[in-house]
């Protein structure tokens, strides 16, 4: 029994690779450093910007991160315990900063990062909120487009309460061989 349980999570956990792998290079990297930015916030900017821009996107970026304490704890358990003051603003205002970095070009790649930000429990609340901020008017239209058009692929009702397996890290020195 233990032994299947182990093929199970290294099928998961494999299928997750697979999944990471597939995102494009900008995505596998904001993946990475928003993990750092939520999980490692005494990491330095410089050890992950490369501009100037890079790392006032960051700074900014640990500012909005701060919202996701409060989501978690008013993420409901039921869809009718909804307070959108409390959950779903703040959400929709973390889902709107990191998709206007312009990293996260599809619904994928973002129920990927945010999955492991706020755990398996957000996932019914993530077409709402990605769908809201890639219809704000500072994306053109053809990024809307394609944006919703990703998420329209993926939404469903039976979302899986498993908790994520694999959480990538950034090795820098594979940035100079991609380049």
């Amino acid at each position: 029994m233990a032994s299947q349980f182990k093929l199970a999570t290294g099928a998961i956990m494999l299928g997750e690779i697979q999944e990471f792998g597939s995102f494009t290079f900008a995505a596998q990297r904001y993946i990475c450093r928003s993990l750092d930015v939520s999980y490692v916030p005494d990491r330095s900017v410089e050890e992950w910007a490369d501009t100037a821009r890079e790392a006032d996107d960051m700074r900014t970026q640990m500012q909005v991160y701060a919202l996701l304490p409060g989501i978690r704890e008013w993420m409901p358990l039921e869809k009718a315990d909804l307070n959108a003051e409390a959950f779903l603003f703040p959400l929709i205002t973390v889902t709107a900063f990191d998709l206007s970095c312009r990293c996260l070009d599809s619904f994928s790649a973002y129920r990927f990062l945010y999955e492991r930000l706020l755990g398996p429990m957000i996932r019914p609340w993530l077409s709402s909120a990605f769908a809201a901020a890639a219809a704000l008017p500072h994306f053109s239209a053809d990024e809307r487009s394609a944006l919703l058009a990703s998420a329209a692929a993926e939404v469903t009702d039976q979302w899986s309460p498993d908790e994520p397996s694999f959480y990538p890290q950034w090795v820098g020195i594979l940035e100079a061989i991609a380049a």
